[in-house]
């Protein structure tokens, strides 16, 4: 429930930005299809003023985000195959099971993959605070400005 409030203010803030961008484009009767979406809209805003700032840190974002889940399935398939042989422990042999999972080398790599999504999702949570802050903040001058 702690991170309820941080994204719903961040959609809260992205809803009001999108408000603003098509008051811009409305009132300067400028060139720029309206989108219903935040990053769209900033894209379409990009690719009529020039440059690729925002639209290039906005699909690393995408990407990263795509490679987490990526790397974080083999941890949740194990996740599930331990609950099962808890739940079904007189259907499957959990002695074969356990032992592969308490595994050094087993345990090192999903400890590895572990960290590595937790290294992404940082990663992605500066990325987003750079695309909303400062680089939205360029985009914005630039559009307001012309």
């Amino acid at each position: 429930m702690t991170h309820v409030g941080p994204v719903l203010s961040a959609t809260i803030q992205q809803a009001e930005e999108l408000r603003r961008l098509h008051t811009v484009i409305t009132e300067r009767d400028l060139p720029i299809p309206l989108r219903d979406d935040f990053v769209e809209q900033c894209t379409v805003i990009e690719l009529h003023l020039g440059g690729d700032e925002f639209s290039s840190l906005s699909r690393r974002i995408k990407r990263y985000n795509a490679l987490s889940g990526w790397i974080a399935a083999p941890v949740l398939i194990a996740a599930v195959v331990l609950y099962v042989v808890g739940k079904f422990t007189d259907l499957l042999p959990v002695d074969d099971v356990l032992a592969l999972f308490l595994d050094p080398v087993v345990i090192a790599v999903l400890a590895v993959i572990l960290v590595a999504v937790l290294g992404i999702a940082l990663w992605m949570r500066s990325a987003n605070k750079r695309l909303l802050g400062p680089v939205y903040g360029r985009l914005l001058e630039r559009l307001t400005t012309t």
